[in-house]
């Protein structure tokens, strides 16, 4: 996305998140409106994909945005500003709309160009990340420890560019199982997963009730070539961290199947 910074991030993620429709655009024309310290660019586009409303493909959308130009300099506020040179240049974007009601542009001006066309996403509504890799099928695995003092496996999600993890305590109750965004309690918005083409790295962090101090970060890293895992957990109290290698294995979603994950052998 472009840069802006007036107001604190959770206002962007707001928005993003609770905006009506993902649309991928199709840039159509961008003009300078010469005279105009702001909402500056009039951008024509067209809708490719609503990845989350009911836009229909072939809609047309024209709205503004802030351009940084000759003679134009960004001025304090909280939408975004852009580059008019890459904006005109531009074929493809994407960004989070409220709606497509004549003139309406997107939250907080924030439209991000991207590569091209494609089925799926490439922005991200939590971060606002727009560099996503396509989605792969979903992938659930099993870690077991061939060092560490770990006592049970630890099992997985992998899908949509997220992870989850399963949290089997309730093994007597099968209401109380569930997948997991973290493996603490959520006392602030989890980390996101991050993929690399070597890697999938993923952060827990342990608060305090109502997540005043951090208390410990437990990072599950996993070779994606080779299945092999870290699983460390640091302390903030700066005693030794605790780590457990193995390997993870690919196994049924416990949460469709009837049957018991058996350990890595």
């Amino acid at each position: 996305m472009a840069a802006h910074a007036a107001l604190p991030p959770q206002y962007y993620h707001e928005a993003r998140k609770t905006a009506a429709s993902h649309l991928q655009l199709r840039i159509d024309e961008v003009r300078l409106l010469k005279g105009l310290p702001y909402d500056n660019c009039e951008v024509g586009a067209t809708v490719l994909r609503d990845f989350r409303g009911d836009i229909a493909p072939g809609t047309p959308l024209h709205f503004t945005l802030n351009c940084q130009a000759p003679g134009v300099r960004p001025m304090p506020g909280p939408n975004a500003w852009h580059d008019y040179s890459l904006l005109r240049e531009a074929k493809f974007a994407e960004a989070f709309f409220r709606g497509i009601s004549p003139r309406t542009g997107p939250v907080y001006g924030e439209l991000a160009i991207v590569e091209a066309e494609r089925d799926s996403p490439w922005c991200e509504a939590e971060s606002g990340r727009c560099d996503l890799p396509p989605p792969e099928p979903p992938l659930v695995l099993e870690c077991g420890g061939e060092r560490g003092s770990w006592s049970n496996p630890l099992i997985l999600r992998i899908a949509d560019h997220r992870i989850a993890y399963w949290n089997a305590a309730g093994a007597g109750d099968a209401a109380e199982r569930a997948w997991s965004p973290q493996l603490f309690p959520a006392e602030r918005t989890p980390d996101l997963l991050e993929i690399t083409p070597q890697s999938y790295s993923h952060a827990s962090r342990l608060f305090t009730e109502g997540g005043e101090r951090l208390l410990a970060t437990r990072t599950i890293t996993i070779d994606r070539a080779t299945l092999a895992f870290q699983d460390r957990l640091a302390r903030i109290d700066g005693s030794e961290p605790q780590v457990l290698t193995g390997t993870c294995r690919p196994v049924e979603d416990p949460a469709s199947a009837n049957t018991i994950v058996q350990p890595v052998p």
